[in-house]
């Protein structure tokens, strides 16, 4: 999930770094940064702890991130996190920044809700129906809700389209009930 507080930070970081390419490679310095956190849980409790000293948070950070050959924006990025509270939700900033580099690249995230496991081959057939619609290239993330019954949801940037047994039994229903509310109205 991405944060509203997020975006701005992944927009600062595309805009610092001047290219898509060193953003990139300042994303993969953060990211790595991010599985420290992730490893060594401490570490974000360190971030976020009040009682201690905010010296010490940024000489730990710096040494971590030196360690882990972060170049010079990253560090910054990673001091700024830190500075505002923000480190313990770097995964979130990550996935934003991920979102900025899909764009720039032309490519669409879409997410696939459907009732079972797709094959390679319904997955396949899926991500070109999504591309020849958003006229784009689609990364398609499929996820699975039996309580669809059948089909699927496939969902990208505000457009959503609803091929799902449940959602055609909640179009029938909202019909029924509009056709039942007329009926009643003039009787």
């Amino acid at each position: 999930m991405i944060y509203r507080y997020a975006r701005p930070y992944a927009q600062a970081l595309m805009g610092a770094a001047g290219s898509i390419e060193a953003a990139q490679a300042t994303r993969d310095e953060l990211s790595a940064f991010a599985e420290a956190m992730r490893v060594v849980p401490r570490l974000g409790r360190m971030a976020s702890n009040p009682g201690v000293p905010p010296a010490t948070k940024r000489a730990v950070v710096d040494e971590i991130a030196g360690m882990q050959g972060a170049g010079a924006l990253a560090q910054r990025m990673l001091r700024l996190l830190l500075d505002n509270y923000r480190l313990v939700h770097l995964p979130a900033i990550l996935e934003a920044i991920d979102e900025l580099l899909d764009r720039a690249h032309g490519v669409v995230s879409a997410t696939v809700t459907a009732a079972e496991e797709l094959d390679e081959e319904q997955r396949a057939r899926l991500e070109k129906a999504l591309e020849q619609l958003s006229g784009a290239e689609v990364r398609l993330e499929a996820r699975v809700d039996p309580s669809l019954i059948g089909g699927f949801v496939a969902q990208f940037g505000s457009y959503r389209y609803d091929a799902s047994v449940r959602g055609q039994l909640a179009v029938l229903e909202s019909r029924l009930t509009a056709e039942s509310a007329t009926a009643a109205a003039e009787a």
